[in-house]
């Protein structure tokens, strides 16, 4: 079940290390050679015996599928597809089993078009996860997949929409709140980080070009022009953030 980590990044803590890396490592070596076992997987192993989706077994071949679709026979992805949605076509797959398939759904949306894990907490199939799960654990497994997601990407104020009339219905639950929020409150700290420090480093280049200036005027003997640069430069330092 998905865990909320930090976007983008592939170093412990990650959102791509906590829940794509396996995945992408198995889903590795079942191409080229070895394709034939991910066919062999989709036939005997992505059911499980109560109905629902193996997901294990959805996730890694939904990476198996994208790297053999790129590299041999794009009909592979559309093969990989007709997996998912015989069942979800399927009027007979509700409520609690029905969820599974959406998740796996929302998964290979998110890995199978796209060079990295894209992270999708609006996804339609999400939603409808929510919809139609029965039982407690699985509705707040829904859940949990969308409000990771928007922790991940900083997302704060989506998050709270989210949980807002949630109260978690176990103490365990409870603290999944809190380490959502906390993850959240950090990504957007940090993008909010990375943004000064971007408009910092734009400042700093034009207050080298206004020196630079300045600089050939005074060469040049232009005094007027050289006070005016150095006016400007002034200016520029005074408005850098501390």
């Amino acid at each position: 079940r998905v865990s909320a980590g930090v976007y983008p990044g592939w170093s412990d803590g990650s959102y791509q290390q906590l829940n794509t890396d396996y995945y992408w490592l198995m889903g590795l070596f079942l191409q080229g050679p070895y394709w034939e076992h991910a066919e062999r997987l989709w036939d005997e192993y992505l059911v499980r015996p109560n109905g629902e989706c193996n997901l294990c077994v959805a996730y890694l071949t939904a990476f198996s599928t994208r790297l053999e679709s790129l590299r041999r026979d794009g009909r592979h992805r559309e093969r990989f597809d007709e997996q998912l949605r015989r069942r979800l076509d399927d009027a007979t797959v509700r409520g609690d089993v029905r969820v599974t398939w959406l998740l796996a759904r929302a998964f290979a949306d998110e890995v199978i078009n796209s060079d990295h894990p894209l992270v999708r907490p609006n996804s339609e199939h999400l939603t409808e996860a929510r919809l139609v799960a029965e039982s407690r654990d699985y509705r707040f497994w829904a859940l949990r997949e969308i409000a990771a997601r928007h922790a991940s990407l900083g997302k704060k104020d989506d998050l709270e929409r989210l949980l807002e009339g949630e109260s978690g219905g176990t103490e365990p639950q409870r603290e999944q709140f809190g380490q959502w929020r906390a993850v959240a409150n950090a990504q957007r700290a940090a993008m909010e980080e990375r943004r000064s420090e971007a408009a910092a480093q734009s400042a700093l280049a034009v207050i080298a070009e206004l020196e630079r200036r300045r600089e050939k005027a005074a060469a040049k003997n232009n005094q007027a022009s050289a006070e005016r640069y150095q006016r400007l430069v002034n200016s520029a330092r005074a408005s850098l953030p501390d």
